[in-house]
């Protein structure tokens, strides 16, 4: 995560840490968006039961597609999509 807001800093700038997360992007929105799918949070949740990533950078993974707009949730499976990233990144500690 360190790395990705490296390369965008400037263009987006976000507060993961805090309870109230904040994102902010100077830059236009790409259409369509990045598209998050079921197969990302499938990923996502074997990469952290493997330990390739911690609690933490799932979390701020999580909350990434929900803070920027360049990021698409699938509409063909918005629900699903919508609400495991939402579990995540709210339910689960980022310390």
């Amino acid at each position: 995560m360190e790395d990705v807001l490296r390369s965008l800093d400037g263009v987006f700038e976000c507060d993961l840490q805090t309870e109230k997360r904040t994102a902010s992007r100077h830059f236009r929105t790409p259409e369509p968006g990045v598209l998050i799918n079921r197969d990302h949070i499938s990923k996502a949740l074997e990469q952290k039961r493997l330990g390739l990533i911690s609690e933490r950078e799932l979390v701020y993974w999580a909350t990434m597609p929900l803070l920027n707009d360049a990021y698409e949730i699938d509409p063909t499976d918005e629900d699903f999509v919508a609400e495991w990233l939402n579990d995540i990144s709210y339910s689960l500690d980022p310390t």
